[in-house]
Protein backbone atom coordinates (compact mmCIF):
# COMPACT_ATOMS: atom_id res chain seq x y z
CA UNK A 1 0.00 0.00 0.00
CA UNK A 2 0.99 3.64 -0.55
CA UNK A 3 -0.58 6.33 1.68
CA UNK A 4 -1.86 9.64 0.32
CA UNK A 5 -2.42 12.36 2.90
CA UNK A 6 -2.84 16.09 3.22
CA UNK A 7 -3.95 18.42 6.04
CA UNK A 8 -7.38 19.99 6.42
CA UNK A 9 -7.80 23.00 4.15
CA UNK A 10 -10.75 25.03 2.92
CA UNK A 11 -13.88 22.88 2.91
CA UNK A 12 -11.83 19.65 3.01
CA UNK A 13 -11.03 17.80 6.24
CA UNK A 14 -7.74 16.03 6.80
CA UNK A 15 -7.23 13.12 4.44
CA UNK A 16 -5.32 9.85 4.72
CA UNK A 17 -6.02 7.11 2.18
CA UNK A 18 -4.17 3.85 1.58
CA UNK A 19 -3.98 2.94 -2.11
CA UNK A 20 -2.97 -0.40 -3.67
CA UNK A 21 0.70 -0.99 -4.40
CA UNK A 22 1.88 -1.71 -7.94
CA UNK A 23 5.36 -1.75 -9.44
CA UNK A 24 3.77 -0.43 -12.64
CA UNK A 25 2.20 3.01 -12.91
CA UNK A 26 -1.39 3.10 -11.63
CA UNK A 27 -3.60 6.17 -11.69
CA UNK A 28 -6.13 7.16 -9.05
CA UNK A 29 -8.66 9.92 -8.47
CA UNK A 30 -9.34 11.02 -4.89
CA UNK A 31 -12.84 12.25 -4.04
CA UNK A 32 -14.38 13.95 -1.05
CA UNK A 33 -17.86 12.53 -0.51
CA UNK A 34 -20.60 12.76 2.15
CA UNK A 35 -19.27 9.38 3.33
CA UNK A 36 -15.70 10.62 3.66
CA UNK A 37 -12.63 10.29 1.49
CA UNK A 38 -12.81 7.72 -1.33
CA UNK A 39 -10.75 6.84 -4.39
CA UNK A 40 -11.46 5.45 -7.84
CA UNK A 41 -9.02 3.76 -10.19
CA UNK A 42 -8.09 5.92 -13.16
CA UNK A 43 -8.20 9.65 -13.83
CA UNK A 44 -10.45 11.93 -15.82
CA UNK A 45 -14.05 10.80 -16.19
CA UNK A 46 -14.11 8.31 -13.31
CA UNK A 47 -16.45 8.26 -10.33
CA UNK A 48 -16.89 6.55 -6.99
CA UNK A 49 -20.64 6.34 -7.56
CA UNK A 50 -21.41 8.17 -4.31
CA UNK A 51 -23.85 11.07 -4.63
CA UNK A 52 -22.30 14.43 -3.84
CA UNK A 53 -18.74 13.38 -4.56
CA UNK A 54 -16.21 16.09 -5.39
CA UNK A 55 -12.98 15.43 -7.25
CA UNK A 56 -9.99 16.67 -5.29
CA UNK A 57 -6.85 14.98 -6.59
CA UNK A 58 -5.58 13.00 -9.59
CA UNK A 59 -2.40 11.05 -8.98
CA UNK A 60 -0.24 8.29 -10.45
CA UNK A 61 1.72 5.89 -8.22
CA UNK A 62 4.25 3.22 -9.09
CA UNK A 63 6.91 1.18 -7.38
CA UNK A 64 8.18 1.80 -3.89
CA UNK A 65 8.28 5.61 -4.16
CA UNK A 66 7.37 6.71 -7.69
CA UNK A 67 4.54 9.23 -7.97
CA UNK A 68 3.17 12.08 -10.02
CA UNK A 69 0.37 14.50 -9.09
CA UNK A 70 -1.55 15.27 -12.25
CA UNK A 71 -4.07 17.72 -10.80
CA UNK A 72 -4.96 18.87 -7.30
CA UNK A 73 -7.44 21.15 -5.58
CA UNK A 74 -5.39 20.85 -2.38
CA UNK A 75 -1.80 21.51 -1.34
CA UNK A 76 0.77 19.82 0.90
CA UNK A 77 0.04 16.35 -0.50
CA UNK A 78 2.28 13.75 1.13
CA UNK A 79 2.84 10.39 -0.55
CA UNK A 80 4.36 7.63 1.55
CA UNK A 81 6.86 5.08 0.32
CA UNK A 82 5.61 1.50 0.15
CA UNK A 83 6.72 -0.66 3.10
CA UNK A 84 9.65 -2.93 2.33
CA UNK A 85 7.56 -6.03 2.97
CA UNK A 86 4.93 -4.94 0.44
CA UNK A 87 7.64 -4.36 -2.16
CA UNK A 88 9.19 -7.74 -1.36
CA UNK A 89 5.82 -9.51 -1.61
CA UNK A 90 5.30 -7.99 -5.04
CA UNK A 91 8.80 -9.01 -6.13
CA UNK A 92 8.18 -12.54 -4.85
CA UNK A 93 4.97 -12.77 -6.89
CA UNK A 94 6.79 -11.60 -9.98
CA UNK A 95 9.50 -14.23 -9.41
CA UNK A 96 6.86 -16.94 -8.83
CA UNK A 97 5.32 -16.03 -12.20
CA UNK A 98 8.75 -16.11 -13.87
CA UNK A 99 9.53 -19.59 -12.50
CA UNK A 100 6.08 -20.92 -13.41
CA UNK A 101 6.53 -19.70 -16.98
CA UNK A 102 10.01 -21.23 -17.19
CA UNK A 103 8.64 -24.52 -15.86
CA UNK A 104 5.92 -24.58 -18.52
CA UNK A 105 8.45 -23.86 -21.26
CA UNK A 106 10.77 -26.57 -19.94
CA UNK A 107 8.06 -29.23 -19.73
CA UNK A 108 6.94 -28.31 -23.26
CA UNK A 109 10.42 -29.29 -24.42
CA UNK A 110 11.88 -32.76 -24.79
CA UNK A 111 14.06 -35.32 -23.05
CA UNK A 112 16.64 -37.43 -24.90
CA UNK A 113 15.77 -41.08 -24.31
CA UNK A 114 18.25 -43.91 -23.85
CA UNK A 115 17.09 -45.20 -27.26
CA UNK A 116 18.69 -42.17 -28.88
CA UNK A 117 15.69 -40.03 -29.86
CA UNK A 118 13.95 -37.13 -28.05
CA UNK A 119 10.44 -37.33 -26.60
CA UNK A 120 8.22 -34.59 -25.28
CA UNK A 121 7.45 -35.21 -21.64
CA UNK A 122 4.50 -33.05 -20.61
CA UNK A 123 1.67 -34.89 -18.87
CA UNK A 124 -0.31 -35.25 -22.10
CA UNK A 125 2.53 -37.09 -23.84
CA UNK A 126 3.20 -39.28 -20.81
CA UNK A 127 -0.45 -40.34 -20.66
CA UNK A 128 -0.50 -41.05 -24.40
CA UNK A 129 2.53 -43.35 -24.17
CA UNK A 130 1.17 -44.99 -21.05
CA UNK A 131 -2.14 -45.58 -22.81
CA UNK A 132 -0.41 -47.02 -25.87
CA UNK A 133 1.51 -49.47 -23.67
CA UNK A 134 -1.64 -50.61 -21.87
CA UNK A 135 -3.45 -51.08 -25.17
CA UNK A 136 -0.57 -53.11 -26.57
CA UNK A 137 -0.51 -55.28 -23.46
CA UNK A 138 -4.26 -55.85 -23.68
CA UNK A 139 -3.93 -56.88 -27.32
CA UNK A 140 -0.79 -58.93 -26.63
CA UNK A 141 1.13 -56.77 -29.11
CA UNK A 142 4.91 -56.81 -28.93
CA UNK A 143 5.56 -53.16 -29.80
CA UNK A 144 4.02 -49.69 -29.82
CA UNK A 145 4.27 -46.91 -32.38
CA UNK A 146 5.95 -43.68 -31.21
CA UNK A 147 6.73 -40.36 -32.87
CA UNK A 148 9.72 -38.33 -31.67
CA UNK A 149 9.52 -34.84 -30.16
CA UNK A 150 9.91 -33.18 -33.56
CA UNK A 151 6.99 -35.24 -34.91
CA UNK A 152 9.28 -36.24 -37.79
CA UNK A 153 10.56 -39.76 -37.17
CA UNK A 154 8.34 -42.71 -36.30
CA UNK A 155 9.45 -45.75 -34.34
CA UNK A 156 8.10 -49.22 -33.62
CA UNK A 157 9.30 -49.72 -30.06
CA UNK A 158 9.31 -53.13 -28.31
CA UNK A 159 7.19 -53.02 -25.15
CA UNK A 160 10.17 -53.42 -22.80
CA UNK A 161 11.88 -50.44 -24.43
CA UNK A 162 8.63 -48.49 -24.41
CA UNK A 163 8.40 -48.97 -20.64
CA UNK A 164 11.92 -47.55 -20.36
CA UNK A 165 10.98 -44.54 -22.49
CA UNK A 166 7.87 -43.97 -20.35
CA UNK A 167 9.98 -44.08 -17.18
CA UNK A 168 12.44 -41.57 -18.64
CA UNK A 169 9.62 -39.22 -19.64
CA UNK A 170 7.96 -39.51 -16.24
CA UNK A 171 11.28 -38.97 -14.46
CA UNK A 172 11.97 -35.81 -16.48
CA UNK A 173 8.48 -34.54 -15.66
CA UNK A 174 8.88 -35.28 -11.94
CA UNK A 175 12.33 -33.66 -11.84
CA UNK A 176 10.98 -30.50 -13.47
CA UNK A 177 8.14 -30.34 -10.94
CA UNK A 178 10.55 -30.91 -8.04
CA UNK A 179 12.84 -28.14 -9.34
CA UNK A 180 9.89 -25.77 -9.61
CA UNK A 181 8.89 -26.52 -6.02
CA UNK A 182 12.46 -26.06 -4.75
CA UNK A 183 12.69 -22.68 -6.47
CA UNK A 184 9.31 -21.64 -5.09
CA UNK A 185 10.55 -22.53 -1.60
CA UNK A 186 13.67 -20.43 -2.24
CA UNK A 187 11.46 -17.52 -3.30
CA UNK A 188 9.36 -17.74 -0.14
CA UNK A 189 12.55 -17.66 1.98
CA UNK A 190 14.11 -14.71 0.12
CA UNK A 191 14.51 -11.66 2.33
CA UNK A 192 15.82 -9.13 -0.19
CA UNK A 193 15.54 -8.26 -3.87
CA UNK A 194 19.14 -9.43 -4.19
CA UNK A 195 18.12 -12.86 -2.89
CA UNK A 196 15.36 -13.02 -5.51
CA UNK A 197 17.66 -11.91 -8.31
CA UNK A 198 19.84 -14.98 -7.69
CA UNK A 199 16.90 -17.35 -8.29
CA UNK A 200 16.44 -18.55 -11.84
CA UNK A 201 15.45 -21.69 -13.71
Amino acid sequence: MRTISFPAQGDYPECSLALPYSRNAAEFTIFHTPLGWRYATGTGNVFTGIAGEEKVLEIALWGAAGSRVGWAAVTDVVISDAPDEIVLQDARKSKYDEISWSHKEHVAGSVMTSLGFPMQFDIRDILMVEGAIKLAQANQAEAIYLTDAEDVTHYDIPLADAQTVLLEMSTAFAQAHAKKQTLRDDISKAQTQSDLDKISW
